[in-house]
């Protein structure tokens, strides 16, 4: 008999987080206040070489302190650039999200990961690069920062014609592979591809981007050994990307079709459709929701597995003149015809932050509620249910 369980978990915690200020520590210049605290070290180091270290200190997905174990968990960003030999421009980047559950932050820590490293030149009539990224399946981009396809260990490698301001083609090669953390109950599936991507921009207006690549791919059962999958791919994309001075809106959609090698008659076919959205109606008011949904069809037995994502943050500064007031919602599912799959997990916080100085987010009050649950239809043992209701006197950020 299979053992089930259900952990529900609920925990009212006081904290009071204090230390020297990093400021001080570092001699730096602020260079964005508000909730995001960044420094850029250019005055400290050679002109070709810049660091640009960010923490969100109140980031709106952020639960600090998990279950009141004690330890500091703020989202986190350091981004290097650098000029090296040969006319190269060099990039590094590490961030850290914060784990959205004590499970994760004990045992799942790489799904909240991004690690990413980029070399770029430019021989005026041709630009080149090649760039290597590993991205979690839980990584939450900075609010502003770039985003990259979750759950994804790739290297790209390009080369691009700009034709005008507002038309370039680029050459590509790229090798991917998805499940970043090694789970042992899904497949594992390296992707190798060549083909060519254009891109339209109008100027003051959006920008389209349309490509179509060509490669293998190779699947393997991380917890079934044995010969490995090999598929012919096919794959079509296209995203489009419009900003403004209130609002940002980014659209994207590919569509992959592979078949084995060994057996034709086996083909699978994947979708991916995402849309975020960011409001900007007033200096105190930011609003982002996005979703997402991908599914997989396996057209020789029928299967689908498909995997919905939605979550909308907010931010209110200066709410009544009191507190400043965030929150940040999410809902991913993952569910599969045969059978191999049906879970659901949930998460939110909300905040409200009173500033105790001149100085926001230096020395606060936060009222947070949290919210996070797992429900795996499957697997019910691994299902959990927690809330937590928490106080933080911050006396100072360190």
């Amino acid at each position: 008999m299979r053992t089930q369980a259900l952990i529900r978990t609920f925990s009212l915690t006081c904290l009071i987080i204090g230390g020297p200020s990093l400021t001080t520590l570092l001699a730096l210049e602020p260079v964005q206040p508000d909730n995001e605290q960044a420094w850029d070290l250019k005055h400290y180091l050679p002109k070709d070489f810049s660091v640009k270290p960010v923490y969100f200190p109140t980031y709106t997905t952020s639960p600090g302190n998990l279950l009141g174990d004690g330890v500091q968990r703020d989202a986190f960003d350091l981004q290097m650039k650098s000029s090296i030999p040969g006319g190269l421009m060099g990039e590094a980047q590490v961030g850290q999200s914060v784990a959205l559950s004590q499970t994760d932050r004990l045992f799942q820590n790489q799904k909240n990961q991004l690690m990413r490293f980029k070399v770029a030149g430019n021989a005026g009539f041709i630009q080149y690069g090649s760039e290597y990224r590993s991205v979690g399946q839980g990584y939450r981009p900075q609010p502003g920062a770039a985003t990259y396809r979750l759950d994804q260990e790739a290297t790209e490698s390009w080369v691009e014609h700009k034709f005008s301001s507002w038309f370039s083609i680029k050459g590509l090669h790229s090798e991917y592979t998805n499940n970043v953390a090694m789970d042992p109950n899904r497949p594992r599936t390296t992707t190798s591809l060549n083909g060519a991507e254009t891109t339209f921009m109008i100027p003051s207006g959006p920008s389209l981007t349309l490509s179509y690549m060509t490669g293998t791919a190779e699947t393997k059962r991380l917890n079934m050994p044995g010969q490995a999958q090999e598929s012919m791919v096919d794959q079509y994309s296209a995203s489009l990307d419009y900003r403004h001075e209130w609002w940002d809106v980014s659209l994207s959609s590919s569509m992959v079709a592979s078949r084995n090698k060994a057996a034709s008659d086996q083909q699978m076919e994947n979708a991916y459709h995402a849309l975020s959205v960011s409001f900007r109606p007033n200096d105190h008011v930011w609003i982002s929701p996005s979703v997402s949904y991908g599914q997989d069809r396996y057209k020789w037995n029928g299967e689908r597995v498909t995997y919905p994502m939605t979550s909308l943050s907010m931010l209110w500064s200066s709410l009544f003149g009191l507190v400043d007031f965030s929150s940040y919602t999410s809902y991913m599912g993952m569910k599969s015809t045969a059978g191999s799959a049906d879970n659901i997990a949930i998460y939110s916080i909300s905040s409200f932050i009173y500033n105790l100085g001149p100085i926001k987010n230096e020395r606060y009050l936060s009222f947070d509620i949290i919210h996070n649950s797992y429900n795996d239809n499957i697997y019910r043992r691994y299902s959990t249910d927690e809330n937590t209701i928490r106080l933080v006197y911050n006396v100072k950020r360190f």
